[in-house]
């Protein structure tokens, strides 16, 4: 309900006050009409005004972590069948034994073409 409430700040902004009594104040002084009775003004006040309709075209319900880690696993099952999954005669590629720690990184400078070898970058 909190998060639902914040969205919905955020969307309409005008409808923001300090208290309730603030509130329902602005509500009375926007309904005030004088062909109306004061009972029915003051349940005028009592009742939100509804949204305009481009904040609730706006309005996206907020998605959980428990719905965001679902999706992520999901989209992680679909990227790994798309790429190809699991291949059952190939064995899982793993660094040579003999592979030095830090391998020198290669940088090529376009000016000289000449080519420097550093040990590493950090």
């Amino acid at each position: 309900m909190g998060q639902v409430a914040l969205e919905l700040a955020r969307l309409h902004p005008a409808g923001l006050h300090g208290s309730d009594k603030a509130a329902y104040e602005a509500r009375f002084a926007r309904g005030r009409r004088r062909h109306k009775r004061r009972d029915d003004q003051k349940a005028a006040a009592r009742v939100l005004p509804p949204l305009d309709s481009s904040a609730r075209k706006l309005y996206r319900k907020p998605v959980t972590l428990t719905e965001q880690q679902a999706r992520a696993e999901r989209d992680a099952v679909d990227r790994w069948e798309d790429e190809g999954g699991y291949c059952p005669g190939a064995d899982t590629p793993r660094p040579a034994a003999g592979a030095p720690a830090n391998p020198p990184v290669r940088i090529i400078l376009p000016l000289h073409r000449h080519t420097a070898v550093q040990p590493a970058l950090w």
